[in-house]
């Protein structure tokens, strides 16, 4: 009976103990990029929620896992490198847009008169972003599924949004994703 494979032929005792290290070096590569922190944005101020699961979504979950694990200044700079592509625009409803240019104006105290955000604030552009996104977060706003790090802020959506519904959010979606 033999105790140990690399006793009896020591190629296998060579070629076992590189795997064992080469393994064990793996491991202990990934468990330090893990561990390092990815770079100044992912500071306290930068808290990924989708990761930590306080903002479900089935799409982003994985992406901010892994921007946890590899850091958010490589694929920083993998995307900043890359084209910009317009999105595909469908034909819109113009009375549509016109109910959600006269819904929108309750959004432009934070988002801006065009929807152009507010960085200072970190007030998110809603221009150009696409329809069925910015619905989505709608219903995850007025399904209390989502919640914005400024109490303030998340207490006046929040107010706005109670007496909306999603025909209303289609609309609003429909004419923020028009803007440029």
């Amino acid at each position: 009976m033999r105790g140990v494979v690399g006793r009896s032929h020591p190629h296998q005792s060579i070629g076992l103990r590189l795997s064992l290290w080469t393994s064990f070096a793996l491991i202990g590569f990934m468990l330090a990029a893990v561990a390092a922190d990815a770079g100044p944005l992912d500071s306290p101020g930068a808290q990924n929620d989708y990761a930590a699961g306080r903002r479900p979504s089935p799409e982003m979950e994985p992406y901010s896992k892994y921007v946890l694990q590899f850091g958010l200044d490589e694929i920083a700079d993998f995307f900043a490198v890359q084209r910009k592509q317009a999105p595909a625009r469908g034909k819109s409803d113009p009375q549509a847009l016109s109910r959600g240019a006269t819904l929108a104006s309750q959004c432009a105290a934070c988002h801006g008169a065009h929807g152009d955000g507010d960085a200072f604030r970190a007030v998110p552009a809603l221009q150009g972003q696409p329809a069925a996104y910015l619905k989505a977060q709608m219903d995850l706003f007025k399904g209390n599924k989502r919640k914005l790090e400024d109490a303030e802020q998340d207490k006046t959506k929040k107010t706005m949004f109670k007496g909306l519904d999603a025909a209303d959010f289609t609309d609003l979606a429909a004419y923020f994703a028009t803007l440029k």
